[in-house]
């Protein structure tokens, strides 16, 4: 059996053979939810963990300057204990550590290797890995939509196998 989430991502080299990676933030507009991105919001509203009108707590909107204007950008709190034990998250974050392992990833190389730290990219925290016992990644997908030497956005398709499972 097999789990498959996808996001889109963005990875920076901040030293030579060191990346920081997270999900890359969406301008928040009001209608998070009413199409499919986020897809995580329904998950959790379809699982009974969030109303039809709310975000919190897994979501936070936090205001960014950016040329001369400030931006609400959405996204999971990722520094949240209830955000890294959910399912989908934590799949999300213990991928991203995997994106330097040539054995599961597959798609268009875009060239990612060294230390790997997820990043909270609104926020700057940094999230551990998590890893699974009854998971493992499977493949990561990679298809990238902007790619130079040090800065990269990609859509990741993530698929886990479950363990143990007959």
């Amino acid at each position: 059996s097999y789990i498959v989430v996808f996001d889109v991502f963005r990875a920076v080299q901040i030293a030579n053979g060191t990346w920081d990676i997270g999900v890359y933030p969406s301008l928040y507009t009001g209608t998070e939810g009413l199409a499919d991105i986020p897809k995580s919001i329904w998950m959790l509203r379809i699982g009974g963990r969030l109303n039809l009108t709310g975000y919190s707590p897994y979501f936070t909107v936090q205001t960014i300057p950016y040329q001369g204007q400030n931006y609400p950008l959405a996204g999971p709190n990722w520094t949240d204990p209830l955000v890294q034990r959910t399912l989908i998250y934590r799949m999300i974050v213990d991928a991203m550590y995997h994106m330097n392992d040539t054995q599961i990833l597959r798609g268009s190389p875009i060239g990612i290797d060294g230390n790997i730290t997820f990043v909270d990219l609104i926020s700057g925290a940094t999230v551990d890995d998590m890893p699974f016992s009854e998971l493992q990644p499977f493949r990561i997908v990679v298809d990238p939509i902007y790619n130079t030497a040090t800065d990269k956005v990609f859509v990741a398709v993530i698929m886990y196998e479950v363990l143990g499972v007959e």
